[in-house]
């Protein structure tokens, strides 16, 4: 990411700084220790004032996963049962040791903070705002929202809402091969600098009152108690912070002949990369197959969560489906597509690509929506 700041700031780190005669804290959230990327906040209140800190001991992820079945698998998104708050939302559909998957309508409102999972919120309907200790920052439909772990956030939106949110241990972070040394994007990069959205004004709230924030750590729920809202920084400098970028400004790549999927892609971790799938026009060499050549998986997992359009490849995919094509099994086109799609000149497909790099463990939830024998869909009927 790039250098940030926004709000009153010393003229130098580590210096006496106050407001109407009144000292103001820093506070250094980093990663790595001191050695990764990190941003300085200067707040009203001792960040760390608390007043109790408790487990919410009934509420658990460990004991919604399924033994894994290597398997194609489909899962409707559309069938899922209405959450009714953040336990059941979070309950991931796909999981392993480093990643977990999961759809929800509900967006949990209150003071949050995960404590062991960085996110990528991909909003595929709502429009509002995330507010943090870093400001307001803008959301819309087509939003990748980032946000990296330990940072308090509270969700302000005012639309009917649906979501894709992915969980990783390890930060989340945009493709090295798309940046110089220097961290700039390069010229031939699908995405740029212009196209980050960044808090746009802080908050800066002054509130002597208790405020509960829930948080997750691993694979429990606990609750801290402030003397103060946590929102009341009057500044801030770094290179860690939220941000968002819209599915809409990746710019995709094309070529004569089919290109693989890395060129879709948006986002890398340790374990995984995020692609996406946009408008774009075919190949144009003039025997140009555009359907995908049939892949066998060899060391990563794939996810794809179709959002909008037609996916040319398959039929009886909708809006909210998910499938899970897992290392070890062929997939790819069913029969007819390939067929269908020659001499197509352009797509308007919209998805969502995860690529894990260890095996996928399913859920209870994922279970009770997946279309039986969906493996069968490459049978010549």
């Amino acid at each position: 990411m790039f250098y940030h700041k926004l709000g009153k700031l010393p003229r130098k780190r580590h210096v006496v700084f106050k407001e109407k005669d009144q000292l103001i804290y820093e506070k250094l959230m980093g990663q790595e220790g001191f050695s990764g990327v990190s941003s300085l906040l200067y707040k009203k209140k001792i960040p760390c004032s608390t007043v109790d800190i408790s487990p919410i001991l009934d509420k658990t992820l460990s004991s919604n996963i399924e033994n894994r079945h290597l398997n194609n698998k489909h899962y409707k998104t559309q069938k899922l049962d209405i959450d009714l708050d953040i336990f059941s939302a979070r309950i991931p559909l796909l999981k392993n040791a480093e990643i977990e998957i999961s759809v929800s309508t509900f967006l949990y409102d209150g003071l949050f903070v995960n404590s062991s999972h960085h996110e990528v919120y991909f909003i595929e309907e709502g429009e509002g705002s995330l507010n943090s200790e870093f400001g307001v920052l803008p959301i819309k439909t087509g939003d990748y929202v980032v946000i990296a772990k330990g940072l308090y956030y509270q969700w302000n939106i005012k639309t009917k809402v649906k979501y894709l949110l992915i969980q990783s241990k390890q930060p989340i972070k945009f493709p090295k091969r798309y940046l110089n040394s220097m961290g700039q994007f390069l010229e031939d990069s699908p995405i740029c600098e212009r196209d980050i959205k960044v808090p746009t004004h802080l908050s800066s709230i002054l509130d002597d009152n208790e405020h509960k924030i829930l948080g997750r750590r691993d694979d429990e729920y606990f609750e801290v108690t402030l003397d103060h809202h946590p929102f009341d920084t009057v500044g801030w400098d770094g290179y860690l912070y939220p941000y968002s970028i819209s599915i809409h400004d990746f710019e995709p790549l094309v070529g004569r002949l089919h290109m693989p999927p890395p060129i879709h892609q948006i986002f890398e971790s340790t374990h995984f990369v995020i692609c996406n799938f946009v408008p774009r026009l075919y190949d144009f060499h003039p025997e140009a197959i555009p359907a995908p050549y049939y892949h066998h998986n060899i060391d990563s997992d794939e996810v794809l969560y179709y959002v909008k359009g037609n996916f040319m490849s398959r039929s009886g995919i909708e809006q909210g489906s998910i499938t899970l094509h897992p290392a070890g099994l062929v997939h790819g086109p069913q029969p007819g597509k390939v067929e269908e799609s020659i001499g197509k000149k352009d797509t308007n497909e919209l998805a969502v690509m995860i690529d894990t790099f260890q095996p996928l463990y399913s859920s209870k939830k994922a279970e009770n929506i997946a279309v039986k024998d969906y493996h069968k869909s490459w049978l010549k009927k």
